[in-house]
């Protein structure tokens, strides 16, 4: 009996159905596939550069790099003055 249930995990595993984000993902790829010249597709192109603008704007590699740095800064700002507060009001407290 222990082989019958343990065909069914497997089974089950093998065979995924795709989660919100990848069809999602999927939606986006096709919409942008839609060729803007095609007449047909001339309301369904509108709505794909809508939805590629929703997504927001592509940065360079340099561009995300400073965003990084600029917010681990931010991140080691707050954590050291966090920690000399801790420190302070255990000299105060003590």
């Amino acid at each position: 009996m222990s082989s019958k249930q343990s065909t069914p995990k497997r089974t089950s595993t093998a065979v995924r159905r795709p989660n919100r984000a990848q069809l999602k993902a999927a939606e986006v790829r096709s919409s942008e596939s839609v060729g803007a010249n095609n007449v047909a597709s001339a309301p369904s192109a509108a709505t794909a550069t809508t939805k590629a603008s929703g997504r927001g704007f592509v940065l360079t590699r340099e561009q995300e790099m400073a965003y990084v740095r600029d917010d681990l800064r931010r991140l080691i700002i707050t954590a050291s003055g966090l920690f000399v507060l801790m420190i302070a009001l255990l000299i105060i407290l003590d």
